[in-house]
């Protein structure tokens, strides 16, 4: 009996000793070894689903711009404060476009003795609007016959010159910088829709599109 009793507690102690995993590594399945390969519940994060495409192309409004010409210096100022004290809206001064003049004239007059001559003629001819000018481009001495806002009315007072007797004029275009500038305006449609009733105060401005930059192509580099 009592060597019964002392083999029954060596085997409990070996099996003891053996389940505390001292003799090896223990079967895969036993519940140690699942513990040992759970991944730790700390360093788990829930991350929300979200859709790439909407985060990338959330509703927005859709902007637009507008082009306001032909504004004097002061007008363009007041009419930048008005439209910037909207959200949303952004402006930027432009200079004006250079305006065309035509310039009907008889050049390549050598000198001025030659021009007195050929003024004494065309006076003659009725012509008493006519006076000479130096211009060391056209000349250097030309005889100047009117300038004129548009080339239609240029061509028909040359048209009239020549029914005269005037034969040697000619038209002449010429620029010269514009005391205008331009507004160009960026906001929302609804925003921008606003706009010709807010030119009312400025007579003479004009709206348009913003004109459209295509960019140039750049040419592949050759291997």
């Amino acid at each position: 009996m009592r060597l019964t009793f002392f083999l029954l507690i060596l085997l409990n102690l070996a099996f003891l000793v053996w389940s505390a995993g001292y003799l090896g590594t223990q079967d895969s399945g036993r519940e140690p070894e699942r513990l040992s390969q759970q991944i730790s519940p700390e360093k788990i994060r829930i991350v929300a689903e979200t859709s790439a495409t909407s985060a990338k192309y959330e509703a927005e409004p859709l902007a637009g711009c507008r082009l306001v010409s032909n504004l004097g210096g002061d007008d363009a100022a007041l009419l930048e404060k008005s439209l910037t004290s909207s959200a949303g809206v952004t402006t930027k001064v432009l200079a004006g476009t250079p305006v065309n003049t035509y310039w009907v004239l008889i050049p390549s007059l050598a000198t001025r003795p030659i021009a007195d001559k050929k003024l004494a003629e065309i006076r003659k001819l009725g012509v008493d609007d006519a006076k000479i000018v130096e211009n060391e481009t056209l000349g250097p001495v030309i005889i100047s016959l009117g300038i004129f806002s548009t080339d239609k009315l240029a061509q028909d007072y040359l048209a009239a010159m020549n029914k005269k007797g005037v034969r040697s004029a000619q038209v002449e275009i010429r620029q010269r910088p514009s005391h205008k500038v331009a507004l160009e305006v960026r906001g929302a449609a609804e925003q921008l829709q606003r706009l010709p009733e807010m030119l009312t105060p400025y007579p003479g401005s004009s709206l348009a599109d913003c004109p459209v930059i295509t960019p140039t192509a750049v040419p592949a580099a050759t291997p």
